[in-house]
């Protein structure tokens, strides 16, 4: 998305105008933006001061950064039950429950053995689970 060429407080400025009855297409031509954006504004930041407009923004952005990391440990509790289900069918075939489990590589066996794979009881050692995926590590 395109960042807005108006300041927080020109924003509030155009939207004042407007309020004290300016007509909207006087404003919109002045400006040089659309009568789109104009009500969009209006929608989004009606009655805002331009401090409070800056903290919206910076909790859209946390708000937007927290769902990529809730959806990230999502795909990383999927991945370990997965592999939770098949070393458990792989070691009761086994019969003792202990002993090698094909495919597992270097995923250490005491994060899986005993653990409730439950969003609250993640492990903490999560590098060492992440299959061949890159990007943020999480303590």
């Amino acid at each position: 998305m395109k960042a807005s060429q108006f300041s927080n407080a020109q924003k509030a400025f155009i939207l004042k105008q407007g309020g004290e009855g300016v007509p909207v297409a006087e404003i919109c031509r002045k400006t040089g933006i659309s009568q789109a954006t104009y009500f969009n504004w209006k929608k989004k930041y009606a009655c805002m001061l331009p401090p409070e407009m800056k903290k919206l923004k910076q909790l859209e952005d946390e708000n937007s950064r927290l769902k990529q990391i809730v959806a990230d440990l999502t795909l990383d509790r999927e991945m370990l039950q997965d592999v939770f289900a098949e070393s458990s069918k792989a070691c009761s075939q086994a019969g003792d429950g202990e002993g090698h489990v094909p495919g597992l590589g270097d995923l250490d066996p005491a994060c899986l053995w005993g653990a409730e794979l439950r969003s609250v009881n993640l492990p903490l050692h999560l590098s060492s689970c992440r299959s061949g995926r890159s990007g943020t590590s999480y303590p």
